[in-house]
């Protein structure tokens, strides 16, 4: 068992294939936006607006579409400057930093002008099994900017311990069986898992980083938004519930880039990004 959990850790921390982030997309030709709530499609300029009055963003990407990485760095660079002109500041946070690094990257963003671009990974610690050219535009965005950069996941270490067990999580909407089914069932797919004491440790793994990720987002003080994987950021069985378990008041807009434009899931989110049926 734990050989087989070491295997599939990996997955967790999925390596993507190499991609070329440099494709502009273009509203209403590569994407259009729908807003779930009445499902109404709207202009990339209204969502941002939208957007800009909810305390916490999260966008859900998949981690191997280079037109989610595209779409996140268009978000963040409208966001901030519409933040900017309120003289509000933006926090953005990460599923692929873990907190443990946060001190490594708060002291690399104060050196951040010596700091040269192809020196950025090793800088902030990267770890590899996230595939830096994938993820590089997305990063040095945020890295030189007047944005902050924030770790919100587990770290190696720390999944580890629980896989070797942890108190249970204590909260109300986010621990339900059929929530746990849910995450579960989707594990099984993706991975192709059949083992059910494995998926049931996949599952609570990915339940408290669910729940770390929250507090990161609950307890900032400034607008945030974190980029992590669709199912993470899922109204119905992801880090939306633990944040709602915390007791928080804070606005929150749960973005989903999604990939199949025939079969679109309303519930999963306020807002989607729907792509072409090549994207």
């Amino acid at each position: 068992m734990k050989k087989l959990f070491f295997i599939f850790l990996a997955l967790f921390f999925y390596s993507c294939a190499g991609l070329n982030t440099n494709i502009p997309l273009k509203e209403n030709q590569n994407f259009f936006i729908l807003r779930t709530s009445d499902n109404q499609k709207i202009s990339f300029n209204d969502f941002i607006h939208d957007i800009s009055q909810s305390n916490i963003i999260l966008l859900g990407e998949k981690h191997d579409n280079m037109y989610h990485r595209n779409s996140e760095i268009m978000i963040i660079k409208s966001l901030e400057g519409n933040l900017s002109q309120n003289n509000q500041k933006l926090n953005i946070a990460f599923e692929m930093f873990p907190t443990s690094n946060q001190e490594i990257i708060n002291k690399a963003k104060i050196q951040k002008e010596n700091i040269k671009e192809e020196k950025l990974s090793k800088a902030l610690n990267w770890d590899k099994t996230w595939d830096w050219k994938s993820y590089k535009d997305l990063i040095k965005l945020t890295f030189y900017s007047n944005t902050n950069m924030i770790g919100a996941n587990l770290s190696k270490d720390e999944i580890a311990q629980i896989y070797q067990g942890a108190q249970p999580l204590k909260g109300n909407l986010s621990i339900q069986n059929k929530v746990k089914q849910e995450i579960k069932k989707i594990i099984s797919s993706s991975h192709k898992i059949e083992d059910e004491k494995l998926l049931e440790k996949l599952t609570e793994i990915q339940q408290f980083k669910d729940r770390r990720m929250a507090d990161v987002l609950v307890n900032s003080k400034n607008t945030i938004l974190l980029v992590a994987g669709m199912f993470h950021v899922s109204k119905k069985i992801g880090i939306p519930l633990h944040i709602k378990d915390f007791k928080s008041k804070k606005k929150i807009s749960v973005v989903i880039f999604n990939t199949d434009p025939k079969n679109i899931e309303h519930q999963d989110g306020d807002y989607v990004f729907v792509f072409g049926d090549n994207q």
